[in-house]
Order: structure tokens, then C-alpha cells, then sequence
């Protein structure tokens, strides 16, 4: 190669050769990357027949020869006749701007909307594939951060995408989060826009080259029970420690208002009972599920008294007051606590779906055990060996 930039930085003594417009002020005659070549020459014949030239003979020295069938021609601000006259001289078909190189089409111009559009057709296609697989969020949001904003983010590493492109990407990715499909759709469990705002913000923190500047601390949420868990953002590494990542979804749509509870099924127009399932007492909201219900409430009072704690439910607003105010320490009984929390609120929520979709449902006392067993296996040693000696 380093003979080939020899034989082309020749043209720039001869008088006959002009350089490409863009190209003149910088001597470019020529890119290389791998085994592919870029040349560059005003579009008049006799320096395309001196640069085609300067390739020969490489070609002749290095037994190196181009693919024509493989190879094109492009023309900017050339004339007709100009076209004819240089196409008529060499073996080489005419093509159009932009080419794909790379996997992203290259171009002289600004990139206008159906330029990208193949980024738009990947990603639609690539979740396509995955749609059709039984994902978690998680695993979903971890395709999303890591594949799918790669694509995105490799183009943008090139040249600026246009707007419409950007909230295409959003629209099918956002769809594909919240129902693993990519068909369109309104059941989005957190909005948009707070999934970008900075990990920091307590967010999940999809890409922060979209971040928006909004500080979910400042952004009111409905009801003061709901609010108490904006606070777990200024202790999120402890809490990361003690709860796994499906808990922690589950508890973000409580704290945003996102649980198909009945009372909100019923405000979209779905007909269904607003009875509690569990106890078909009260009204099923989500301070009567957790643990205003005879049925969730037994169940906390179970491990409550398991871990050491002598008392009754005081309802869902209490309860997680205590859980934020625990989750400071250090205590083996605090740990305890925040973990058998989180746990028997997704426990609870599986037999509240077990009896709605008529799955066999489990009683009170394999429940309280299946919440024990769990932090016993996610906790430490130390956590363990309080719960068997309790």
C-alpha cells in the first residue's frame, strides 16, 4: 500500500492532474481502509485517466487488481456531456450517492430522513427476532441499552441523525420494552422520558445521550404514600445489595402508579370487579393489597414474627416509611426487614395473579416460608443464621 500512495502523491507534480474541488487544499487523492479504495479527481477525463493510470501501475507492481464489477463511479456537479465523455473512456458503471460502507450509507450531503431509514429497518428487525423469545424487563432493557442503542449510536458517531429518525428508534424500542413486541402500543408501565434521565435520579437510565435534564426529586408524584419511595434514590447502592432487580421493577410501578390493580383497570373502561380477591372484602387498590387485606397482612405478621419483630401490619404507607428508615442501617434485623419486605410485596402480587388466572393458589404458611427461603438464599451468612435461630 505504501507504494500505491507513491505512485498517486506522483499526480500532484503533473500539471495535467486536477484535484477533486473539496480535495485540492489538502492533496487528497486517494482513502484507504482495509482493502477498500477511495479515489478522488475533478470530473474531467484526463485526470480520471491519471488517476485510473497511477492504479495501474500498482496493479502491474504489486499483482493487486481492482474488481470492476465491484467497483463504481459517482458524480457531483458534473455535466452530461462530461458524464458520457468519461464513462465512455473506462470499464466502470455509474452509481449514485450515498453507498453503504460499513453498514451505514455515506454521502456528501446532509443525511435526510429516508437515507436512514435502513437504521430504523435493523432495529425493527432485530427486535422482531427477539419478540418471539419470553424476555423479562430486564433482559428486554438490557438488549435495548446494549444492541439496539449501539446500532443507533454507531451511526451517530458519523453524522447527525435527523429528528424523525430518533423518535422512530424511541417509538419502537419504547414498544418493545413494555409489551416485546414492536407493534405499536399505549401499555408503557414508566414514561418515556424518565427512563433517561442519569442513574443517579433513581431512573433505569436507558442512554443518557437523550437525558433531558429532569430530576425526578423535583417531579411531583400523586399521594404521599407513593412519594416515599423518590427517597430510596439517595441510597441506591444499599438497596441494590438487598433486592434483585424483578423486585425492584414491581416496586417502581407501585411508586409510579403502574400496578394493574382493579380500581385502575376499571378507570381505562375494563369491565372487572373491583372486590379484593384475596380477602373479597375491600376495594383492591394498592394500600389495600399491601396490607390493609386480612389475607397480605397474616402473611407480613408471619414474617415479621419470624425475624423477631413483635407486632401487626400498619398498613402500606407505614410499613414502607419503616423500610426506608431501615434501609440506612447496617443491623442484621434492619437488613432483614427491608429484604422480607420486598419479597412478600412480589409474593403477595403472585397469589393475588394465581387466583385471577386460576392457577393453584398456596396458603398462607407456604407463602410466608417461600418469602423466608428466598432471603435466606439472597442474604449472607449472617443473615441466615438469624432466621434459623429465630
Amino acid at each position: 500500500m505504501e507504494y500505491l500512495s507513491r505512485c498517486m502523491n506522483q499526480l500532484k507534480s503533473n500539471l495535467d492532474f486536477n484535484f477533486h474541488p473539496r480535495c485540492e487544499k489538502l492533496n487528497i487523492t486517494h482513502l484507504m481502509f482495509a482493502d477498500d479504495l477511495l479515489l478522488f479527481a475533478r470530473a474531467d477525463k484526463i485526470s480520471v485517466k491519471l488517476l485510473l493510470d497511477a492504479f495501474s501501475k500498482f496493479s502491474s507492481a504489486s499483482g493487486l487488481e481492482a474488481n470492476m464489477d465491484k467497483s463504481n463511479i459517482y458524480f457531483g456537479g458534473a455535466s452530461v456531456l462530461d458524464k458520457t465523455d468519461i464513462l465512455a473512456g473506462e470499464k466502470i458503471s455509474e452509481a449514485c450517492l450515498p453507498f453503504g460502507y460499513l453498514g451505514v450509507p455515506l454521502s456528501s450531503k446532509k443525511m435526510s430522513y429516508q437515507q436512514c431509514k435502513p437504521l430504523v429497518d435493523k432495529i425493527l428487525a432485530r427486535a422482531k427476532v427477539w419478540s418471539t423469545k419470553f424476555l423479562s424487563y430486564a433482559g428486554r432493557l438490557f438488549l435495548i441499552k446494549t444492541i439496539l442503542f449501539g446500532m443507533q449510536t454507531f451511526w451517530c458517531q458519523i453524522f447527525i441523525l435527523p429528528k424523525r429518525i430518533i423518535k422512530e428508534v424511541e417509538a419502537y424500542c419504547r414498544c418493545f420494552l413494555w409489551t416485546g413486541d414492536t407493534a405499536a402500543s399505549k401499555k408503557a408501565l414508566v414514561a418515556w422520558d424518565k427512563l433517561y434521565l442519569p442513574r443517579n435520579s433513581s431512573s433505569w437510565s436507558v442512554d443518557s445521550f437523550y437525558m433531558k435534564g429532569k430530576n425526578p426529586l423535583q417531579v411531583p408524584t400523586p399521594g404521599s404514600v407513593l412519594g416515599l419511595l423518590k427517597r430510596f434514590s439517595t441510597i441506591e447502592r444499599l438497596f441494590y445489595r438487598l433486592v434483585d432487580g424483578t423486585k425492584l421493577l414491581l416496586m417502581g410501578n407501585i411508586a409510579l402508579v403502574r400496578l394493574y390493580t382493579t380500581d385502575r383497570l376499571q378507570a381505562w373502561g375494563i369491565q372487572c370487579t373491583d372486590k379484593c380477591v384475596m380477602c373479597s372484602v375491600g376495594k383492591e387498590t394498592v394500600e389495600h393489597l399491601f396490607f390493609d387485606c386480612c389475607f397480605s397482612s397474616t402473611v407480613w405478621n408471619k414474617v415479621l414474627l419470624q425475624i423477631g419483630i413483635h407486632g401487626s401490619s400498619t398498613g402500606f404507607a407505614s410499613e414502607l416509611h419503616k423500610v426506608v428508615k431501615r434501609i440506612r442501617k447496617t443491623g442484621v434485623v434492619d437488613k432483614l426487614y427491608v429484604m422480607c419486605f420486598t419479597e412478600a410485596i412480589y409474593s403477595i402480587w403472585l397469589a393475588r395473579n394465581a387466583v385471577i388466572f386460576k392457577r393453584p393458589t398456596k396458603s398462607i404458611e407456604n407463602i410466608a416460608r417461600e418469602i423466608l427461603f428466598r432471603v435466606c438464599c439472597r442474604g449472607s451468612e449472617e443473615l441466615r443464621s438469624r432466621l434459623l435461630h429465630n
